[in-house]
C-alpha cells in the first residue's frame, strides 16, 4: 500500500511525466501483444491438422536450356509408388493444383462450385472432420464427391458460366518459351504439340509471334514457357471468355448485354464475371495484409518514439533550467534558446537515420528479390523519410524548448 501511495503521489505531482510513462508503457505492451499474436497465427495456421508436422508437398525440379523450374505437377503413378516403396510414407494423395471449377445442376438449376480432384488418402493426411459420411471410405463409387457444409447449402440455391470453340496450326509463344528454342529468333519455326492428338501422335505447330513475359500463376518466380493457340476445340479445357470493354464508365450496361447473349445461346451455364485487375490484385493479398499490419506497427513505433523524445526534451529543459535563465538574463532570445535545446535532438535523429537507412535498404532489397518483377529502391525515399523524421523531431521537441525559453528567468534563478 505504501508503494502504491508513493507512486500515485508522484504521478499526481508530475502529471505530464506520468501520462507519458503510462501511455508509452501501454502502447509498448499493446504492440508486443499484437506482434506475438500475429507471429503465433502465422506459425500455427496449419496446426488444425493432427499430423501437421509430418505433412509435405512434393515438388519436381526440372530444367530446360538456361532455365530451371520448380513445378507441382508430378508423374501420375508417383503417389502410389511412394506409399508402396518408401517405408516412411504413411499416406500419399494426388490433388489437382489450385481450385477447379465444376458445373453442377440441382433441380434444373445450373451452378459452378470450386473444388479439387483428390485421392481418398487426402483425408488420411489432412484433418477434415466429417459431419456425414465415412471418412475411411470417402468415395464409395466412381463419381462420388465430398462437400463442405457451405457448398451443400449453396447447391440448394445456385449460378455461373463457361465457353466453347475450333482449331488451327498457328501458335504464339512468350519470350521464355522462345528463349528455350532459340534466342536468336523463332518466328516461322515449328514445334510439336500433343494437343488434341491421341496416343503418341504429335502435331506440328508454326510459331507466328512472340509476346513479352507476363506475371501469371506464381508471382514470386520467373515466368514459365507459355503457348497461345489461335483457336480452341471442344477437347480443350477452356471455360473462360476474356472481353475488353470499350467504355469502362458503361461497364454495367455492357456486362448486362453480355449476360443476355450467354443466357440466350447457352442457357445451361449461368453467367458470372470477374475483372482481370481484381484477379491480379488477389495474387498479392498476403502482401497487402503485410503492408497494412506493417503500417499499423510503424505508426505505433513513431508514436512511441515521439513520446520518448517529448519526455527527454522535458527532462533536458528541467535539468538546464538555470542555464536557460542565465542565458536569458545575458540577452539570449527565445529563438536562440529554443534552437539551443533542439539542435542536440536533431543530431540524435540524424544519427538514428544513418544507422537505420542501411539496415532498411538491406532488408527491403532482400525482400524484393523474392519477386521477378519488382520496383527499385530510390534515394529520394530515404531523403523523404529523413526529412519526415527531422520534422517530427522538431514538432515534438519544440513545445518543450519554447516553453523553457519563455519561462521567467527570475523564477528559475530564485533558488540561487
Amino acid at each position: 500500500m505504501r508503494l502504491l501511495r508513493t507512486v500515485t503521489t508522484r504521478l499526481l505531482r508530475n502529471k505530464t511525466y506520468g501520462f507519458l510513462n503510462i501511455a508509452g508503457l501501454t502502447i509498448g505492451i499493446t504492440c508486443a501483444g499484437l506482434i506475438f499474436l500475429w507471429i503465433g497465427d502465422e506459425l500455427s495456421f496449419d496446426q488444425g491438422n493432427k499430423h501437421f508436422n509430418t505433412i509435405y508437398s512434393v515438388l519436381v525440379n526440372t530444367s530446360g536450356g538456361d532455365y530451371n523450374f520448380t513445378l507441382g505437377s508430378t508423374p501420375r503413378p508417383m503417389a502410389a509408388a511412394m506409399k508402396t516403396d518408401i517405408p516412411g510414407v504413411a499416406a500419399a494423395a494426388r490433388a489437382s493444383d489450385n481450385g477447379v471449377r465444376m458445373l453442377f445442376t440441382v433441380a434444373g438449376k445450373p451452378m459452378n462450385a470450386t473444388g479439387l480432384y483428390a485421392d481418398p488418402d487426402v483425408f488420411n493426411i489432412f484433418t477434415i472432420p466429417f459431419t456425414q459420411g465415412n471418412a475411411r471410405h470417402p468415395f464409395p463409387q466412381l463419381y462420388s464427391i465430398v462437400l463442405t457444409e457451405r457448398s451443400a447449402v449453396r447447391l440448394a440455391a445456385g449460378r455461373d458460366f463457361s465457353g466453347t470453340s475450333a482449331d488451327s496450326a498457328d501458335v504464339i509463344v512468350n519470350q521464355t518459351f522462345a528463349d528455350l528454342i532459340d534466342k536468336k529468333g523463332v518466328i516461322g519455326r515449328t514445334i510439336q504439340s500433343h494437343r488434341n492428338m491421341s496416343g503418341a501422335t504429335y502435331k506440328e505447330m508454326r510459331i507466328v509471334g512472340v509476346v513479352n513475359d507476363d506475371v501469371y500463376g506464381n508471382i514470386y518466380g520467373s515466368p514459365g514457357p507459355v503457348a497461345f493457340f489461335s483457336k480452341v476445340t471442344t477437347d480443350d479445357w477452356c471455360n473462360l471468355v476474356y472481353v475488353r470493354i470499350r467504355d469502362q464508365q458503361n461497364s454495367h450496361q455492357t456486362l448486362a448485354a453480355i449476360g443476355a447473349v450467354i443466357a440466350k445461346n447457352n442457357p445451361s451455364y449461368p453467367f458470372q464475371y470477374k475483372f482481370v485487375d481484381d484477379q491480379f490484385n488477389s495474387l498479392f493479398a498476403d502482401e497487402v495484409q503485410m503492408s497494412q499490419i506493417s503500417g499499423i506497427f510503424a505508426g505505433l513505433a513513431i508514436l512511441i518514439s515521439c513520446l520518448g523524445l517529448f519526455s527527454l526534451a522535458a527532462y533536458t529543459a528541467e535539468r538546464r533550467i538555470k542555464e536557460i535563465g542565465i542565458r536569458k538574463v545575458l540577452g539570449a532570445t527565445v529563438t536562440g534558446v529554443a534552437a539551443l535545446l533542439s539542435k542536440d535532438f536533431l543530431k540524435l535523429t540524424g544519427l538514428a537515420c544513418l544507422v537505420a537507412f542501411p539496415m532498411a535498404y538491406w532488408i527491403m532489397d532482400g525482400w524484393l528479390r523474392n519477386y521477378e518483377y519488382r520496383v527499385g529502391i530510390h534515394w529520394w525515399i530515404f531523403a523523404l523519410a529523413g526529412a519526415t523524421a527531422m520534422l517530427l523531431s522538431i514538432l515534438t521537441v519544440s513545445f518543450q524548448a519554447i516553453r523553457a525559453a519563455l519561462a521567467n528567468p527570475v523564477d528559475s534563478l530564485r533558488s540561487e
